[in-house]
């Protein structure tokens, strides 16, 4: 029965009741009565109270009901693991909905998110898999018709021949192999094995009952389902089941007995048989719905790659979240392992207790287990700092607390507390470890002009060897060498150089840039941190005859600096011993020393370039090679979105031709956008996240693309930035502006106190990760902005000016980014200690502490606590 809300303990009672006297009355042997979650739960409280009086009535979840809880169930496993942000930053959905969708609440939108993230996490390892081999012609023909026919007999065909197909099974059967005692890869197959649970129950399959409603193949529900829609009649409304309460006949019109559960069978049996061709397709199977679920898959599979946290990466197998990069402690670890077999262990003594043996009633209760996941674990902050901090809701949650006590004050400002960060961090662009907000920047590349060129007969082509090393790992087909040996590192030397001067056949110069490992300290520290690997890792000297490591040890390797240094130095001497053979001249640079003519064996100190990665240094040589009258075109052989971006602003302010290889593809970099939009581009996509810099959350990159296409107030505010180093107060007004109005979209406010006030009140969900960063925070951020968007607009600079004092500082050697120098709440603040206290000392939600780990002008943690306690 269906109520406008969820009906009391009395009512339920009646109706039992009243079926009971039924069943009495008609003989029959039992009765299901199906309702939703809330109104299971009081059917079996009221089944356990009245274990006689309700024998022959089964309590039965609805099927839909029983999906939303195994939903949940997902959710409760896997919440803080990173999912939603990979969601929210592919587009996929939106923040304010994410978090409902993936608790079951959205159905819909639910089982969209888990089947399309399902979908991004195997097509991630089979991308990984595949990488640097191609499937058989035969396979790829069977795939396209696969996708793309309409044809059924077609599709049925190429379906078998994929079943059967040995390459086929080979893969499958060694996509997963291999990850026993990995815990970050075990960790995310059981979210496949669970979502695979849940698609198989909600697809029907041929065979399960089913009743068409409408006679169309499509509106086939399940028959519990059916069933429990036969029963609402009246029951609508109040008057209705007060009606069916007083006129038991109703209801057992609609009881389930022998007769009906026969006319059902004969009714299921011949719609299973329906062979009328339909005319209309289901929505989700229309051509525009397939092509965005497959954008969403690629941009989710994208996030996980620039999120720099691959589940099946055997180099690094600590179990973390993916977007913050989290690692689990050992107790959570732990109980994330046992789950599945606490869960078969307490399926066993219901069935040993209750059901084989009846040492226990089938209705008693059953305690509620409870498992951890990341968002209830206590987590370490990044880097040298050893405090244990709450996960992001955790402290969103209870410090959301502590503005509703602010805000319900006669004698409190809320902009006046808006006006500083109410969290240790500033969640908008740094996640509860102090981590910075990774964002998917590739979205930026969909809103370029890819306009594709012909090769030209001659041409310079600079490298990102950072690239090559990715596209050379070696494959499985390339470990069995043809004449049995074992595959070595001259092995994987020559298949490296080949790659490369096969890649650029008609270039006349091939230039190599490398990153440096041996910096004292760069912007980059702070990106190395995050990706720090928790095992010792070996130093491995190269030798050309020593057998190659296998992909997890050579992946582990590359986690020390010297074993980079070590295997640059290894691949260069195999450049030198192919340049005097090959046909185009060799130079070989690292970020930081001279570089060297491998062909001439001269020195080129020219181009020495002293940065802090070898993405900006590839734009610095392009410059230098136009300086000294170089005509013909250049390539640059790259995929990073921060060169694409920058090579669109110096394309218009250099001539010559500039391009960009795209897979096989030329794209011209001067067509990428206007050369007003160049002017823009750079501040606006460092600004919301790249490499060096925090992303907002919740705000895409395309978004604000549009915005920014739409606006010349815009491009106005915009093109002061990284015009002068250090920052004037008149660009952090600008850029503040643009965020204020074009990120937040807030035209009625000037201020961030007001902004933050303002966003506060018309929140209906309190959460501090949806608000504007506070001033302290976004100013370190506009530094860094600033900083980032001068030196990619000076490309002719050879040497940087230092990060130290524009957003960034100095900490136990490291290059890290200043993220506040401010307490969290003004000192002034008078709260209650004992309304801020969670279940014990160690675990307060509202912990205010003026922070520890804070930096410049900021009192200390004594002060700061005596402050509190006034």
């Amino acid at each position: 029965m269906t109520y406008p809300d969820p009906p009391s303990k009395t009512i339920l009672y009646d109706v039992m009741r009243k079926l009971a006297r039924a069943i009495d009355e008609k003989g029959m042997p039992f009765a299901i009565i199906v309702g939703d979650h809330p109104v299971y739960a009081l059917l079996l409280e009221l089944k356990c109270e009245n274990p006689v009086m309700f024998a022959d009535i089964l309590p039965f979840m609805g099927p839909f009901h029983i999906q939303m809880s195994f939903i949940n169930a997902i959710y409760k496993r896997f919440k803080g693991s990173g999912i939603s942000d990979v969601l929210v930053a592919a587009g996929v959905v939106a923040d304010g909905s994410v978090d409902q969708a993936l608790r079951g609440k959205h159905f819909n939108r639910g089982v969209r998110c888990l089947r399309l993230f399902y979908e991004a996490v195997v097509n991630h390892a089979l991308d990984k898999r595949l990488e640097g081999s191609a499937l058989s012609e035969e396979v790829q023909a069977s795939l396209s018709k696969l996708r793309n026919s309409d044809d059924q007999k077609e599709l049925n065909d190429a379906h078998d021949e994929l079943e059967s197909n040995a390459e086929i099974k080979m893969l499958v059967d060694s996509l997963f192999r291999n990850f026993e005692g990995a815990p970050h890869a075990e960790f995310w197959i059981s979210f496949l094995e669970m979502v695979e649970i849940l698609t198989q129950n909600i697809h029907m399959e041929s065979g399960m009952f089913a009743q068409s409603m409408t006679g169309k193949p499509y509106s086939c529900v399940a028959l519990d389902i059916w069933i429990e829609s036969t029963m609402n009649k009246g029951s609508k409304l109040k008057s209705g089941w007060l009606a069916i309460l007083k006129n038991e006949k109703q209801l057992l019109s609609n009881t389930r007995n022998v007769n009906n559960i026969n006319r059902i069978r004969a009714c299921v049996h011949r719609h299973g048989n329906y062979t009328k061709q339909g005319s209309r397709e289901h929505a989700d199977c229309s051509p525009t719905k397939m092509k965005i679920d497959e954008q969403a898959v690629q941009d989710s599979s994208a996030c996980l790659t620039e999120f720099q946290c691959d589940p099946f990466d055997q180099s690094d197998q600590t179990l973390r979240s993916l977007q913050s990069g989290i690692q689990a402690s050992e107790t959570l670890q732990a109980d994330l392992v046992s789950a599945k077999a606490d869960g078969e262990q307490k399926v066993e003594e219901f069935l040993q207790e209750r059901v084989y043996s009846k040492t226990k009633s089938l209705n008693f209760r059953i305690p509620q287990s409870k498992r951890g996941n990341f968002a209830t674990q206590q987590i370490e902050k990044a880097g040298s700092e050893n405090l244990k901090q709450k996960t992001e809701e955790m402290q969103s949650k209870g410090l959301a607390t502590i503005i509703e006590l602010v805000d319900a004050s006669d004698g409190l400002n809320m902009k006046d507390v808006m006006q500083h960060r109410v969290t240790d961090e500033c969640l908008s662009i740094f996640n509860a470890n102090g981590t910075m907000r990774k964002t998917q920047k590739s979205k930026l590349q969909e809103k370029l002009t890819m306009t594709a060129v012909p090769y030209p007969d001659i041409y310079v082509s600079i490298v990102d060897m950072g690239l090559i090393w990715r596209l050379t790992t070696p494959t499985p087909e390339d470990r069995e060498t043809t004449d049995g040996k074992k595959f070595t590192w001259s092995d994987y030397a020559e298949k490296l150089v080949s790659f490369v001067l096969n890649r650029h056949r008609s270039a006349e110069k091939i230039i190599l840039v490398n990153d440096s490992y041996e910096q004292g300290f760069s912007i980059k520290d702070s990106e190395r941190l995050h990706r720090q690997k928790n095992q010792a890792v070996r130093n491995v000297f190269i030798k050309g005859e020593d057998t190659f490591p296998s992909s997890r040890d050579f992946h582990a390797l590359l986690g020390k600096p010297a074993n980079k240094v070590r295997l640059q130095t290894f691949l260069q001497t195999a450049f030198r011993n192919r340049a005097s053979t090959a046909t185009a001249e060799v130079i070989y640079c690292v970020v930081g020393e001279p570089a060297k003519n491998l062909t001439t064996n001269e020195v080129l100190p020219h181009l020495t370039c002293f940065h802090a990665e070898a993405d900006t240094a590839m734009l610095t040589l392009y410059g230098i090679l136009r300086s000294q009258g170089y005509s013909e075109p250049v390539v640059l052989d790259t995929e990073d979105t921060d060169n694409y971006v920058q090579a669109a602003y110096v394309a218009h302010q250099t001539p010559g031709i500039l391009c960009m290889k795209r897979k096989s593809q030329l794209i011209v970099a001067s067509g990428l956008c206007d050369e007003r939009m160049a002017q823009s581009l750079i501040a606006v996509h460092v600004l919301t996240g790249c490499d060096h810099n925090s992303g907002y959350y919740g705000v895409g990159k395309k978004l604000i693309f549009d915005r920014l296409d739409k606006s010349e107030g815009a491009h106005g505010l915009l093109r002061s930035c990284g015009t002068a180093l250090p920052v004037t107060e008149e660009i952090l007004d600008d850029l503040q502006r643009f965020v204020i109005q074009f990120i937040y979209c807030d035209t009625g406010h000037e201020t961030l106190a007001e902004v933050r006030a303002a966003k506060w009140s018309v929140l209906k969900k309190k959460r501090i990760v949806r608000l504007i960063p506070d001033s302290d925070s976004l100013r370190h951020h506009l530094e860094r902005t600033n900083y980032l968007t001068y030196i990619q607009k000076n490309y002719q600079l050879q040497t940087h000016p230092s990060p130290i004092g524009h957003g960034w500082h100095l900490t136990n050697g490291q290059c890290l980014p200043v993220r506040h120098t401010q307490p969290a709440l003004p000192s002034s603040l008078e709260l209650p200690t004992s309304d801020l206290r969670g279940d014990s000392s160690d675990d307060s939600i509202g912990s205010v502490d003026s922070d520890s780990d804070s930096y410049g002008s900021c009192s200390d943690r004594e002060s700061a606590s005596d402050n509190r306690e006034s």
